[in-house]
């Protein structure tokens, strides 16, 4: 698109003076990629990539429809092509599309023998919203971790989501000290192995940074399991006051009860995914004391209970309760408390 020309007078009298002149079809040129952009809010992905090969100011137009609309996943490991085609050259040119979705796969270390590379060939976006990583921690791969590192920093200003997911826990996490995440509002701590961290130091980091890099989080999602370590070091005590929702999966036992009493603000939603409560008395007893605490700020609340059979059941009052969802495995005595 022309931004217009300079050009000379050509008049002795004025000296030879430069003039702007505009481009007629600036305007127009604008005109159409506003246009564009709007229409691809009711097109189909593969509808906003047709529209991109019309012409130049359609492409201007659908382009950040279709950067909002699709997730770009960067693998960093060879797969089934290596040798084949370079598949670093894939990477930066994905990176080059400056996507605003990121999913980065991290291969184990013991699948394949990467040698280390330059990171500067590696373009660095600081417009991505949200970024998802999932990967295997080890000594081998500490230039594609310091890659990740790199990707999730240049955007830290942009950022509203960013998860990670291990197959166990990495020690060296967060390694983000120092950075501040100023909208981000959505963690996802996720080991697929459920296993606890069981060492102070990591928990306490991992606190720390959520302390001091995230002070517009909203929600956290994690493992009961890593919950049960955070309360059990008391970081929980320091997390930001936006923090108002939990998703926790694996199982919630009396420790993680404890933990979720110690959150020293009214939650707005808390969700137990794939967790059933193998309820007793005593369980039945300290969760409705966790309901309790948060009754009156609760919107969103999902629970899975199991052996529920001769089991006295009962709930607080939500007064502004907007959804809720319950998965019973055995319906035993479910009723609601009212004042």
């Amino acid at each position: 698109m022309s931004d217009g020309a300079i050009i000379s007078n050509g008049n002795e009298s004025n000296n030879g003076s430069l003039e702007y002149v505009a481009d007629e079809t600036e305007a127009p040129t604008i005109f159409i990629s506003v246009i564009i952009r709007h229409l691809c809010k009711f097109l189909s992905t593969p509808q906003i990539k047709e529209c991109r090969l019309i012409c130049s100011s359609w492409n201007f137009g659908a382009t950040p429809a279709l950067k909002a609309r699709t997730r770009t996943t960067l693998r960093l490991y060879p797969g089934e092509a290596w040798g084949a085609w370079n598949i670093w050259g894939d990477v930066v040119d994905k990176l080059k599309f400056s996507a605003i979705h990121v999913h980065l796969t991290v291969p184990a270390p013991h699948s394949y023998n990467l040698p280390p590379v330059d990171l500067s060939i590696f373009p660095l976006i600081s417009t991505i919203r949200s970024i998802s990583v999932n990967y295997l921690p080890g000594e081998q791969f500490n230039w594609v971790r310091e890659l990740c590192k790199n990707i999730i920093v240049a955007s830290a200003s942009s950022l509203q989501d960013l998860n990670f997911e291990w197959e166990q826990p990495d020690p060296d996490f967060p390694g983000l000290e120092g950075t501040l995440f100023a909208k981000l509002h959505k963690l996802g701590l996720n080991f697929k192995r459920n296993k606890v961290l069981g060492r102070s130091d990591v928990v306490e980091r991992i606190g720390r940074a959520i302390a001091e890099s995230c002070p517009k989080l909203v929600t956290l999602e994690t493992t009961c399991a890593h919950l049960c370590e955070m309360g059990r070091v008391g970081v929980m005590l320091n997390f930001p006051g936006t923090l108002r929702g939990f998703t926790l999966t694996g199982s919630l036992d009396a420790r993680g009860m404890e933990a979720l009493l110690q959150v020293p603000f009214g939650l707005r939603q808390l969700l137990l995914v794939d967790n059933h409560l193998h309820v007793d008395d005593h369980v039945a007893t300290n969760f409705y004391k966790v309901l309790a605490r948060h009754s009156s700020t609760l919107e969103v609340l999902g629970i899975s209970f199991s052996n529920l059979e001769n089991v006295p059941w009962k709930f607080p009052v939500f007064p502004a309760l907007k959804d809720l969802r319950l998965h019973i495995v055995i319906l035993g005595q479910v009723k609601s408390q009212k004042s």
